[in-house]
């Protein structure tokens, strides 16, 4: 029989691996798992994908995604909505400020639901410009209104972010699967760490694992990280190119008293 906590991992397992299932309810898991291991990391982790970006620089790569800048507007001849416009469009002083880059900050469980509805109405997801409003009233003129500009995004796009954290989730399995010595047990906190340092960084620390004691059951005794052991060979190297210098200039100086 599966115990209480291993059975939480295999809801995270099912929920990574099921495309219908949802992807913030898994994270929700993920949530409770970091807590019942002691992992902060993973519960920082899963937290900021429910909750978003918001205010915070580190944004995920998979979170910048293209966009399109749009308008609706109005000529003396009918209604214009959804019309694709160039970035030259913008009043000057705005061009600098805004891309076809969409920072997506946005929690999972908003996208999901951003998705389902622009599906369900076969259309684009919008977002406004920063000051829409006041870009749009500029560049109305010359027989046209602008009523909006924003940006304009397929709903695959925002599937390919779910995607992603999707995988990421099936990756934090496979790490604590792989990683955890014991297999019906929960993670300990080094495991459950080391795994979400994986996923969000896709560096593997090496650890060390002690020899089984006699009742079979084993503990981490270290942890060292790639990077420290490549600082450590960069200090040994440095010791041994000054030791030949110092070798050398010790020789010439001799030679010179000589």
């Amino acid at each position: 029989m599966r115990s209480r906590d291993a059975t939480l991992l295999d809801e995270i397992e099912d929920g990574a691996t099921d495309g219908r299932a949802s992807i913030a309810d898994t994270l929700r898991k993920c949530v409770v798992l970091g807590g019942r291991s002691g992992s902060q990391e993973l519960q920082d982790w899963a937290t900021a994908e429910l909750k978003g970006f918001f205010g915070k620089d580190d944004l995920p790569e998979y979170r910048v995604i293209k966009a399109q800048l749009t308008i609706d507007g109005a000529t003396t001849s009918g209604t214009v909505t959804g019309q694709p416009i160039p970035r030259s469009m913008l009043p000057e002083f705005a061009r600098d400020e805004i891309s076809d880059e969409f920072h997506l900050r946005q929690g999972a469980g908003e996208i999901e639901e951003l998705v389902k509805r622009a599906e369900s109405t076969d259309d684009a997801v919008k977002f406004s410009l920063p000051m829409g409003a006041d870009l749009a009233q500029l560049m109305g003129g010359q027989g046209q209104v602008v009523l909006a500009v924003y940006w304009s995004i397929a709903p695959a796009a925002l599937r390919g972010v779910l995607d992603q954290v999707r995988t990421a989730l099936a990756q934090l399995v496979a790490e604590l699967r792989a990683t955890m010595t014991d297999k019906d047990s929960l993670p300990s906190a080094d495991e459950a760490t080391q795994a979400i340092h994986f996923v969000v960084t896709g560096n593997r620390n090496t650890v060390n694992l002690a020899q089984a004691s006699s009742s079979g059951a084993g503990s981490p005794v270290q942890a060292t990280s790639s990077a420290s052991g490549e600082r450590q060979s960069l200090v040994i190297k440095i010791v041994s190119i000054l030791a030949a210098i110092a070798t050398i200039v010790g020789t010439v100086l001799v030679a010179i008293n000589l």
